[in-house]
């Protein structure tokens, strides 16, 4: 037996004034058990309308009044125990010509990238390449050509599975840009260029405080609220941003970033900067090696230099046997102190810069120089080009030469 029910829908925009809810959290009511929605297109557009006594039933009475609409009609099966839960409109056997007007369009092939294009002619040639292809040989296949395009196999697979539209429109020209008003973006730069160390659950509460309206915007024909993670994801494009990221950094991490980044050790005047490495001799020597051996053999000889960035001078150099704190200690002493034979270059430097090695990080070496008013700086792993600069062993900074050296060269 069929019977006819009369309902009363309502939009949803008037459901969310009406229960005093977000139409995000209304529209999710579509996939909820016992809730009919309806999905209709109106202008091309498609709304979706929900009976309101079957709302009730979850959200309890509305706390505002809704609009009286017009009525309308629908043929269901009876349902004694539950609510039939409608989410698609009714079948019909041959299309309008509304509907025909209404449909979704193919993508303008004319707008696209080309490059974007001929990708996906590349992944048609691909299927109809897999479809030729023996069993064994499709991962092989497809493997190649994920090597051929820089990318993962499971971006490949990825690209099968999409039709045209859902691959244009994954690569849209506005693909990864920023969806944020400028105002906000601005406001939130600007608070973390000036508070640097906070958190971005900090930085988030004090755009609330100061204007809880600026939280929200529109994109499209939504409503979105800026959350924290929008706050984490501008401060990730300002650190991708070598100028911002510089911004955002203290002054010691500020100095070691320009280092490594320009590849160039600066220094404005004399004993600003020393630069301490140690390098072996090419010439081998014949004699003991360590104090401890017995025989004489072939070994090289340490180097251990100081070298003055600034004018390319070298206050002091020692050649050792061994790799330790004593020649270390020795060689900052012969710098720090004039010496005879009219070699009249010394002096305390304002900083010293050196590598990892274990004679330099040494404790007692870093409490003699914090001692003397000395600040040091280690250089990073894997940047050997922002030391070493080789000043001192046949370059000049105001003659023509190499524009950097590495320590291991010399």
């Amino acid at each position: 037996m069929i019977r006819t029910v009369e309902r009363k829908l309502h939009t949803t925009k008037e459901i969310a004034v009406a229960w005093g809810r977000n139409e995000r959290v209304v529209r999710r009511l579509q996939s909820t058990p016992g809730v009919y929605c309806e999905r209709v297109i109106e202008g091309g557009r498609p709304i979706l309308l929900f009976d309101p006594a079957t709302i009730e039933q979850i959200w309890g009475p509305p706390v505002n009044p809704l609009p009286e609409p017009e009525p309308i009609t629908d043929v269901i099966l009876p349902s004694p125990t539950a609510i039939v839960h409608y989410t698609d409109a009714p079948y019909t056997a041959e299309p309008t010509p509304s509907a025909l007007a209404n449909r979704p369009l193919l993508p303008d092939l004319r707008r696209i990238d080309p490059e974007v294009r001929a990708l996906w002619e590349c992944i048609e040639q691909l299927r109809q390449q897999l479809a030729q292809a023996r069993r064994g040989e499709r991962t092989a296949i497809i493997e190649a050509f994920a090597k051929h395009e820089s990318v993962s196999t499971k971006t490949v697979y990825a690209w099968l599975k999409m039709s045209a539209r859902k691959f244009f429109k994954s690569h849209r020209a506005d693909t990864g840009s920023m969806q944020i008003p400028t105002e906000l973006v601005e406001a939130t730069t600007s608070l973390w260029l000036h508070h640097p160390k906070a958190s971005a659950w900090m930085i988030h509460r004090w755009l609330q405080i100061a204007n809880p309206n600026i939280l929200i915007y529109r994109h499209g024909n939504y409503e979105r609220r800026f959350s924290v993670r929008g706050v984490r994801d501008i401060r990730k494009r300002l650190e991708a941003n070598p100028i911002t990221r510089a911004a955002l950094m203290n002054e010691d991490e500020r100095r070691e970033f320009i280092r490594t980044w320009s590849g160039a050790v600066v220094a404005t005047y004399p004993n600003e900067l020393w630069q301490m490495d140690m390098t072996r001799c090419d010439t081998f020597v014949w004699g003991y090696a360590r104090p401890t051996d017995t025989e004489p053999s072939a070994f090289r000889l340490r180097i251990h230099d100081c070298i003055d960035h600034y004018t390319g001078a070298i206050p002091a150099l020692v050649f050792s046997r061994e790799e330790s704190r004593r020649p270390t200690t020795r060689l900052l002493i012969l710098g720090l102190f004039p010496k005879p034979g009219g070699w009249n270059i010394y002096g305390k430097p304002t900083r010293i810069y050196h590598d990892n090695g274990s004679a330099y990080i040494a404790e007692a070496t870093q409490r003699g120089l914090a001692t003397l008013g000395i600040e040091t700086s280690t250089s990073p792993a894997w940047v050997s080009h922002t030391r070493g600069k080789g000043a001192g062993l046949g370059y000049h900074p105001h003659l023509p030469g190499p524009e950097r050296r590495d320590s291991t060269s010399r």
